[in-house]
């Protein structure tokens, strides 16, 4: 199940990755990371105007993430964003570990908070 917020940038994160430009999908599965956890941190009652880094704080400070659950997302959207999406600094390989980091820690989300 992907929540419909999701569902556009994977898409384009997937058509990307297929197409060899990594970069673009790097950016969009980082999106996508993000939609889902805004959705999954406004649908239990965080602030709108939360989002990002701000929205996932706000799921483990009201105990929706444990202190190691919020410490992964945090080291994930480090990693996913740690060279932007400029030409020629991704792979494959590199592009396959962000979209498999992607894939599992949204899905963690969904079960956990779905």
């Amino acid at each position: 199940m992907q929540p419909p917020c999701n569902r556009k940038p994977r898409a384009q994160a997937e058509r990307n990755f297929a197409a060899g430009d990594w970069e673009a999908a790097n950016s969009q599965y980082r999106s996508s990371y993000d939609a889902t956890y805004d959705t999954l941190a406004h649908a239990r009652g965080c602030p709108s105007t939360r989002t990002g880094g701000s929205a996932r704080k706000w799921l483990q400070d009201n105990g929706h993430l444990d202190e190691d659950e919020a410490d992964l997302m945090r080291e994930f959207a480090t990693f996913a964003g740690r060279n932007g999406s400029h030409a020629g600094i991704s792979d494959a390989v590199d592009s396959q570990l962000r979209r498999h980091m992607a894939t599992a820690v949204i899905r963690f989300g969904i079960a956990k908070l779905g």
